[in-house]
């Protein structure tokens, strides 16, 4: 959170994605993601963290 005007100045999201996914599909989900017009839409000030794990 961030003071004067209190609001959120970071989101983090966790991506947790098969291991199996061959690195093409990685290289499209990762680019939907970073390209997603919600996200997009989000105001400038606000830091978007997005980790991808390949892990499940």
């Amino acid at each position: 959170m961030a003071n004067d005007p209190l609001r959120v100045s970071e989101i983090i999201i966790d991506f947790h994605l098969s291991r199996t996914l061959d690195a093409d599909t990685r290289s499209i989900i990762e680019a939907a993601a970073r390209h997603c017009p919600v996200a997009n839409s989000l105001s400038a000030e606000l830091k978007q963290t997005m980790r991808f794990h390949y892990d499940a």
